[in-house]
């Protein structure tokens, strides 16, 4: 099967998922090898590989494999939850990038089996309402695989029962960010249980919050530097 990109943005392609990998272990979204990354690449994807330490990757280390999962390009073997990130690409077009950490507050909500809601207006501004927890699968199989996308049905982040947490986006940033914000939230969910009732957005704040985000926020590329 054809990549259909040239090598030069192949190499580019698994240069930034290695970028990315970095900076999802500078947030401490990650320990070790665990969690992983994948972005579409052509008519495959690219995703990192199973056990290896995400500082020593080199762009020869990240394996491109088909929709199918057949290995296209690179020797390593791909990360055990392949099947996990074939089925959301299968699924939803749209969704270009993944990423699948297992960062603290956002495991502790997956244990108690405790959504994470709307609490910030950054993360209405980005996710927009609850993040849901998806029911336990053990890793790798295929009942974790098609819950964890079903989850992800009108959701850009879900919360894996005892597990950790994954957000997904048309760009590797964009689903980092998710993530994040994921465990942002979290944190500050616990801590705001300790303190006493948080206040979640209603859906109505959600929307306001959404619009303005999408409309006013930011540079405006019409206007001069100086408006």
């Amino acid at each position: 099967m054809e990549l259909s990109l040239s090598s030069q943005r192949i190499d580019e392609t698994r240069q930034e998922l290695i970028s990315a990998a970095l900076s999802m272990c500078r947030s401490d979204l990650v320990i070790g090898t665990w969690g992983n990354i994948s972005c579409r690449c052509g008519a495959g994807i690219a995703i990192t590989p199973s056990g290896m330490e995400y500082a020593s990757l080199h762009v020869s280390d990240i394996p491109i494999v088909s929709m199918e999962g057949l290995p296209l390009l690179g020797t390593r073997k791909p990360s055990s939850e392949l099947l996990l990130h074939l089925e959301i690409y299968k699924r939803f077009s749209s969704i270009q990038a993944i990423v699948h950490t297992h960062s603290t507050f956002a495991s502790a909500l997956a244990v108690a089996r405790v959504a994470l809601p709307p609490l910030l207006e950054e993360h209405a501004q980005v996710i927009g309402g609850e993040v849901p927890v998806i029911d336990y699968a053990e890793t790798g199989t295929l009942q974790l695989a098609q819950s964890v996308a079903r989850g992800l049905d009108g959701n850009s982040g879900v919360l894996l029962a005892n597990h950790g947490a994954l957000g997904v986006s048309s760009s590797l940033a964009g689903a980092l960010l998710i993530c994040q914000l994921i465990e942002k939230g979290a944190q500050i969910y616990c801590f705001s249980r300790l303190l006493g009732k948080p206040h979640i957005l209603s859906t109505d704040q959600i929307a306001s919050i959404q619009f303005n985000f999408n409309h006013t926020y930011g540079q405006d590329p019409k206007k001069g530097n100086d408006q």
